[in-house]
């Protein structure tokens, strides 16, 4: 009679471990799924941004006016001078570099496919930080932090920073090769040619910077 007891108390401890485990499972899944949903929703959020018209505009001004008219002879101030010094400015290089900061932190924390992101903007990303790291650096100094809270301090753009580095990781024709599977855009030969458009384009750039 004892031994039936200890048996039914057995099975009734295997049953209630079993269903903790079960619960816990259950609960690991659906919290798994809400985060690959959440992050699946923010990285759409960030590339339907990239291809709406304010960033197209933002790109433009970038490209065809403050590289070639403005950045040589604005070399030495910080990103806030730009604006003060260049009326038609009118803060648009900022909100570009801000943009990639808020995309780098959301990457960082990990709350969006940075992969994703880059495959169709890395080339963009690694050509406005290498145009502005100058400003960027100069806006880090001690002497531009006026206020206590101030956003113009030691980390200023580290987010920024964070993407143009992760950048490195790898290469863009590769995340469009990967990121990009059904169908695949490009063979592996194609590929490779795209590679070396990107890092020539990335060459001329620099060079003419």
């Amino acid at each position: 009679m004892i031994s039936q007891i200890h048996l039914f108390n057995l099975i009734g401890s295997v049953i209630s471990l079993f269903s903790v485990v079960f619960m816990v499972v259950i609960y690991w899944m659906i919290r798994r799924d809400a985060v690959k949903n959440s992050i699946r929703e923010a990285t759409q959020q960030v590339y339907k941004e990239w291809w709406g018209d304010e960033l197209r505009d933002l790109r433009r001004y970038f490209y065809r006016e403050f590289v070639p008219n403005y950045r040589k002879r604005l070399l030495g101030k910080c990103i806030k001078e730009i604006e003060l010094t260049v009326a038609d400015d009118q803060g648009r290089i900022r909100k570009l570099c801000y943009f990639f900061e808020r995309v780098g932190w959301l990457g960082a924390a990990g709350l969006i496919d940075v992969d994703y992101i880059l495959g169709p903007m890395q080339h963009c990303v690694r050509f406005v930080w290498l145009a502005m790291e100058p400003f960027i650096v100069e806006e880090r100094k001690p002497h531009n932090l006026t206020e206590v809270d101030s956003s113009h301090h030691s980390v200023y753009l580290s987010g920024f920073e964070w993407l143009y580095k992760r950048s490195a990781h790898k290469h863009q024709a590769v995340l469009i090769r990967e990121k990009f599977r059904k169908p695949r855009l490009h063979s592996w030969q194609e590929i490779r040619e795209l590679r070396d458009r990107i890092d020539s384009d990335e060459a001329v750039f620099l060079k003419e910077l």
